[in-house]
């Protein structure tokens, strides 16, 4: 009897211990959540290109059939031959044009939204004539012949957007140029190719004078001179009645944009 009920001691002490250390394993048991994250970047690209090139006006136009067109002529050692006009400076005329022109483009496709803005002025204006009773000098009696010009623009220009000029932007007058190029600016979504029909595209600028149309105007403006020129006793002013020269100055800046 004694050795049984030790027996049973013996068997209830290894199992409290037993119950003991399942609690103990238990309660040092925890709840585990785990995440990880990883990332990584570059620069986003920028690779815009803006290219000019080309010219408007020329000292010297090619005759025969590249009549009117900027070139040097062939030399003989003395004299260009070849040529309908022949300067020292640039020069515009009737029957010259210039259908190369000038070519400004921007090229791309930039990561990030971006702003082409476009800056075209002119110093010199438009070459011109305008006045009333204007003197003829394309007949013997230039004292009693005139004639009327109502701001006749000689010097024509086209805008070509790659490859095709709209009717709205040909037979332009210098001014008239200039405030179409600086309504060009615009902004462009990330990812647009900045050469295609839905970018900016190829402009490209080309002029012409042409040969027939209005002599007795044509004759009088190569006979004027800068400031005021006299002419059979009638005073011709320019800035009012006529201008002689003309210019261009276009940027193309393109720009990050938020």
């Amino acid at each position: 009897m004694k050795t049984n009920t030790m027996m049973r001691c013996a068997s209830a002490m290894l199992l409290a211990a037993l119950i003991t250390t399942s609690f103990t394993t238990t309660t040092f048991a925890k709840y585990t959540t785990q995440g990880s994250a990883q990332d990584s970047a570059r620069v986003a690209k920028w690779g815009v290109v803006v290219t000019t090139e080309g010219k408007l006006f020329d000292k010297t136009y090619l005759s025969g059939n590249d009549g009117g067109t900027p070139g040097a002529g062939v030399s003989d050692g003395e004299n260009n031959t070849g040529l309908s006009v022949e300067s020292t400076e640039s020069v515009v005329a009737p029957g010259t044009r210039n259908t190369e022109g000038l070519t400004f483009k921007v090229e791309g496709r930039p990561e990030v939204d971006v702003e082409v803005s476009v800056h075209a002025s002119t110093t010199k204006g438009d070459v011109y004539l305008n006045g009333m009773g204007l003197p003829d000098v394309t007949t013997a009696d230039i004292t009693n012949d005139t004639f009327n010009a109502d701001r006749y623009f000689p010097v024509k220009f086209d805008l070509e957007r790659n490859g095709k000029v709209a009717e709205s932007d040909h037979n332009l007058s210098m001014s008239q140029l200039v405030a179409r190029l600086n309504g060009l600016t615009a902004r462009y979504d990330a990812g647009t190719n900045l050469a295609s029909e839905a970018g900016f595209g190829t402009y490209v600028i080309t002029w012409h004078w042409d040969y027939e149309g209005n002599d007795k105007a044509d004759t009088l403006l190569a006979n004027l001179n800068p400031g005021v020129t006299e002419i059979q006793g009638m005073s011709l002013k320019e800035g009012s009645q006529y201008n002689l020269q003309t210019d261009i100055k276009i940027d193309v800046v393109v720009t990050q944009v938020d």
